[in-house]
């Protein structure tokens, strides 16, 4: 992922969602279908002085949106997408800096874009893992839905020379 998307998307959450920016949120990088968020230890401390409970679930969330947000605006899809439904596992405290959350969408995306477009809604598994001297802390695991319209990728645009990216293309290794 380019370093621009990734600040352009770390901008619109600190925007969108202005406690992230104290959270000391950082979008780090987007490989395939792994994303890697990081955060701030210090403003997101316990009495304990290790992550709080709290700040781990919003992280790996939020990385988990990110990561199915940037995978659905690279097929073009106009979709609406919220954590349906999540669980978490505190395996062990968090007191590294920073916390890094790596989110990875579990099937393929294809089998989500084309759900997305035939239906105008999709589901999209991701789990989202949280170590701990290379050990997992928290393991988070997250249902998003997307929303939309049906068939809403713009069409490709018939003068220009460069194909356009589908889910299909999704399927094939590079």
């Amino acid at each position: 992922m380019s370093d621009q998307i990734c600040r352009q998307l770390e901008a619109r959450i600190h925007r969108e969602i202005p406690v992230s920016r104290f959270m000391g949120v950082r979008l780090v990088s987007l490989e395939g279908s792994s994303l890697v968020l990081e955060a701030a230890l210090e403003p997101n401390i316990n009495v304990h002085n290790t992550a709080f409970a709290g700040s781990l679930y919003s992280i790996c969330a939020l990385a988990g949106w990110a990561l199915v947000t940037l995978l659905a605006e690279s097929e073009q899809l106009d979709a609406e997408i919220v954590v349906a439904r999540g669980e978490i596992k505190y395996i062990r405290p968090v007191t590294t800096e920073p916390i890094v959350a790596r989110a990875v969408l579990t099937g393929t995306p294809a089998s989500v874009f084309d759900s997305f477009l035939d239906q105008g809604k999709a589901r999209a598994r991701v789990e989202t893992l949280v170590e701990q001297e290379k050990t997992p802390a928290v393991i988070f695991s997250g249902n998003y839905a997307l929303t939309g319209k049906a068939a809403s990728r713009p069409a490709a645009d018939k003068d220009s020379d460069c194909p356009q990216q589908t889910a299909q293309s999704l399927r094939t290794p590079s």
